[in-house]
């Protein structure tokens, strides 16, 4: 990792990875992977994987953003909510009783948010 790669991670921390350009970011460079090793595994271009790290081009899919957590391996929902812990590995799955403690944990607001996530991604 050079020099501008950890100030940039260092400034995106210490701001609290509140974006979802900033969490795509830091789960990239935990994963230790290029922008040039992603664009190889999706088909695309560099380029595109660096305009998902910025504030105005990330991701809108939802299936997108889960495939991303697969490949750099880290929690679904930490990359697409901030919610729970980054460390639940996507390839441990979901159990049902801690998919039913997060869903009591969320505020009515934040239901509502992620049933409108779940219905776009059954779509």
């Amino acid at each position: 990792m050079n020099k501008h790669e950890t100030k940039t991670i260092d400034n995106r921390f210490n701001y609290g990875l509140r974006r979802l350009s900033d969490r795509l970011f830091y789960a990239r460079i935990k994963a230790k992977l290029s922008h040039e090793d992603v664009a190889k595994i999706r088909n695309i271009t560099a380029k595109t994987v660096k305009r998902w790290e910025t504030r105005s081009g990330a991701p809108k899919s939802q299936n997108l953003i889960m495939e991303l957590a697969e490949i750099y391996n880290i929690s679904y929902l930490w990359l697409s909510f901030r919610y729970g812990n980054e460390e639940y590995y996507f390839d441990q799955g979901f159990e049902p009783e801690y998919i039913n403690e997060l869903w009591h944990n969320l505020d009515r607001e934040k239901q509502k948010s992620t049933m409108v996530h779940l219905q776009k991604l059954m779509s």
